[in-house]
């Protein structure tokens, strides 16, 4: 089954990313804002035509505590496809406008992770501290699990984490 959605999200990917390399104009006549990289160029414009949530971040701690204390102790970031992160902290729940760059960034770090698989055997050895899920919602909506676990060894996960962080309301 696994197989099978990697080459469905593959297929996906590609004839987005075909779709979007055949779109220079939107019918108003003004140029969208494409962003090229080593793999998929990005039609930001058409990106963020989208609705809902992107990816979302969930850090959960794995301390001793109470069943109470372990519900509340979780925090869950997000970056929508509107282009937002979103941070809450107790003061504020503002979304934040993130820059193209790091928009394009998390995108490209969800798509390629699901497309490729790369955190599906990825696991550390830590039995304390916090765990992260980081989950992908494509364009149609569909959740896909990116990673699940400890990430204190890995920088591109430590990356994306600090990128989303970054765009706290203080």
């Amino acid at each position: 089954m696994k197989k099978v959605l990697k080459v469905i999200t593959a297929a996906m990917v590609a004839v987005l990313a075909l779709g979007m390399a055949g779109c220079t104009e939107h019918d108003s006549g003004a140029r969208t804002r494409h962003i090229k990289g080593s793999k998929t160029e990005v039609n930001i414009e058409e990106l963020k035509k989208n609705e809902g949530v992107m990816l979302t971040i969930r850090a959960a701690s794995c301390a001793s505590m109470t069943r109470e204390e372990q519900e509340h102790s979780g925090h869950t970031m997000s970056v929508t496809y509107g282009g937002c992160a979103c941070n809450p902290n107790p003061v504020s729940d503002s979304n934040v406008d993130m820059s193209d760059e790091d928009y394009v960034k998390v995108y490209r770090f969800c798509v390629d992770a699901v497309s490729t698989g790369k955190f599906d055997k990825y696991k550390e050895n830590a039995d304390d501290g916090t765990k992260y899920t980081f989950t992908f919602y494509d364009t149609e909506g569909t959740e896909h699990r990116i990673y699940q676990g400890y990430c204190y060894s890995n920088a591109e996960l430590w990356g994306i984490i600090a990128l989303v962080a970054g765009y706290s309301v203080d």
